[in-house]
C-alpha cells in the first residue's frame, strides 16, 4: 500500500531565531560552493538533532545527490530519483515543503531510507527564480517528529544552499563553455595541421606515411594502423602502424576480409566501428578476448573514395571521452581529410601509370618499326636475328631472351639465338615440343 506524503506549508515569517544563527553565519559565504553545502548539512543535523541530511540537484528530469551527511557519498553517488516521484522528487515537482512520519512504504530507487535506518523525513525545495533547482532533505533514525519550526530552519538553509547551487551551476556552465571553446579551437588547429601535412602527400605511400607518422597523434590517438584491401587475395594488408607492439603487428599483417574483426567489418560495410571499452570489444568479437591491445577505446574508420573502401584506419584511444559527440565529429572530419588525400594520390597514381603505359607502348612501337625496317634488309642478305634480340631486350627490359622458330611439320620450336641463358639451358631447349 502506498503511503501518502503530507505537506506542511511554512508560514512563520518571524525574525531569525537562535537556532537559525549557525546557518546564517557570515563566514559561510567565504566557503566554495561544495564546502558550503557540506558545512550546511553538518550544521543542520547538529541544530535539528537529525541523523542524515542531503542536498539533491534537479538535472534532466531527475534528482541526484549533490552533497550528503550521515550517509557515505559513495553509497548514493549513482542514485537517480525521477522528478515528481518519491519524497524528494515530489517536493521538487510541487515546490512545497513536506514531512513524512514513516518511511516504511516510501517508493525507493536504490538503497531505501528504511535500509539506512531512517524512519522520519523533512524536506524543502531549493528555489531560484521561481524554479526548483534542488531539494534539501533531513532524516532521523530515532523517529523524531519534524514540525513547522524544523521546516522554517530547513528553509533558511535552503535559501543559502539555493544560492550556492545556482552559483555553482553558473560557474560549471561557464567552465564547460570555456573548455568547449578551447577544445574546438584546438581540434580545428589539429585538423588544419592534418590537412597541411597531407597536402604534400602525392602518392599512396606518402599518404600512408603521413597518417602513421603524424596523423595518428594529431587525431589524438595513442596507436594507429592503416590497412589496404586486396580483394583478389581476400585480405586487408597492413600498410603502416604506430604505437602497437610487435605481437599485434604480426597478428594483423594480413587480415582476412571475412574475419570477425573491427577492421574487416569496416572494410566490408563501409561504416565506422566504435568500441568504447575492451569489454565491448571482447563481447562483439569473442576471438579477440584476452589479446594484447593499446588503449581502452577503439575505432576502425573506412576511407571511402567513390563508394569504394580504399583503406581502413584503426585507432586506439586512452579515454572514452575521446569519442563523445564532439570527438566523433572531429574524427569524421579527420577521416574525410584522409580520404580526400588518398583519392588525390590514387588519381595521381593512375595518371602516372597511364603515362608510363603510354611511354612503354611508344617505345615498343618504335622497336617494332625498327625491327620491321631491319627485316626488310633480309632481301639484301642481312641476318636480323641479333638485331631482333637486342630490340626485344631494349623494349621489354628482359634479362633473358630466347628467339625460336616454329617447325610445324616436326611440331617443334627450334631455338635460333639466346641472351642471358647459360649453355646448359640453351642446349636443353635447343628443340622442344610445341603444343598449339
Amino acid at each position: 500500500m502506498r503511503r501518502t506524503i503530507t505537506f506542511a506549508v511554512t508560514t512563520d515569517a518571524r525574525a531569525t531565531s537562535s537556532r537559525e544563527a549557525p546557518l546564517r553565519d557570515p563566514r559561510l559565504g567565504a566557503l566554495p560552493s561544495d564546502r558550503l553545502l557540506d558545512e550546511l548539512l553538518a550544521r543542520l543535523c547538529a541544530v535539528m538533532g537529525a541523523d542524515v541530511a542531503q542536498f539533491l540537484l534537479v538535472e534532466d528530469e531527475q534528482l541526484r545527490i549533490l552533497a550528503t551527511h550521515g550517509v557515505p557519498y559513495e553509497e548514493v553517488a549513482d542514485l537517480r530519483i525521477p522528478f515528481g516521484r518519491g519524497f524528494a522528487g515530489t517536493i521538487a515537482a510541487t515546490r512545497a515543503p513536506a514531512v513524512l512520519h514513516d518511511t516504511a512504504a516510501l517508493e525507493a530507487f536504490g538503497r531505501s531510507w528504511p535500509e539506512e535506518g531512517v524512519r522520519t523525513l523533512a524536506g524543502v525545495p531549493l528555489v531560484v527564480d521561481d524554479r526548483a533547482v534542488g531539494v534539501c532533505v533531513v532524516g532521523s533514525r530515532t523517529g523524531r517528529i519534524f514540525g513547522d519550526d524544523d521546516l522554517t530552519l530547513l528553509s533558511a538553509a535552503a535559501e543559502r544552499a539555493a544560492w550556492a547551487v545556482q552559483n555553482g551551476l553558473l560557474l560549471a556552465a561557464e567552465r564547460r563553455a570555456r573548455d568547449t571553446a578551447e577544445s574546438v579551437s584546438e581540434r580545428l588547429r589539429r585538423l588544419e595541421q592534418i590537412s597541411n601535412e597531407l597536402l604534400g602527400a602525392l602518392t599512396v605511400d606518402d599518404v600512408v606515411g603521413v597518417l602513421v607518422e603524424r596523423g595518428v597523434s594529431l587525431i589524438g590517438a595513442i596507436a594507429g594502423s592503416l590497412w589496404e584491401p586486396d580483394p583478389a587475395a581476400g585480405v586487408l594488408r597492413l600498410r603502416g602502424v604506430a604505437g602497437y607492439p610487435d605481437e599485434v603487428v604480426r597478428r594483423w599483417s594480413d587480415l582476412p576480409l571475412d574475419a570477425q574483426a573491427p577492421a574487416a567489418d569496416a572494410a566490408r560495410t563501409g561504416e565506422r566501428v566504435v568500441l568504447r571499452s575492451v569489454s565491448e570489444r571482447d563481447e562483439r568479437y569473442p576471438s579477440l578476448a584476452g589479446r594484447a591491445t593499446v588503449g581502452d577505446v577503439f575505432v576502425c574508420a573506412p576511407l571511402v573514395v567513390e563508394d569504394r573502401v580504399v583503406a581502413v584506419l584503426g585507432l586506439g584511444f586512452e579515454h572514452p571521452d575521446s569519442l563523445d559527440d564532439d570527438g566523433l565529429a572531429f574524427l569524421d572530419a579527420s577521416v574525410a581529410q584522409c580520404s580526400a588525400a588518398m583519392h588525390r594520390a590514387l588519381v595521381i597514381q593512375a595518371q602516372q601509370r597511364g603515362l608510363a603505359d603510354a611511354r612503354q607502348a611508344a617505345r615498343r612501337l618504335q622497336s617494332l618499326q625498327r625491327v620491321t625496317a631491319a627485316l626488310a634488309e633480309v632481301r639484301r642478305g642481312v641476318d636480323p636475328v641479333d638485331f631482333i634480340v637486342d630490340e626485344v631486350i631494349d623494349a621489354t627490359g628482359a634479362l633473358q631472351v630466347a628467339l625460336c622458330v616454329l617447325d610445324e611439320e616436326a611440331g617443334l620450336l627450334r631455338t635460333l639465338r639466346t641472351s642471358g641463358l647459360n649453355d646448359t639451358v640453351t642446349e636443353h631447349f635447343a628443340d622442344f615440343p610445341f603444343v598449339a
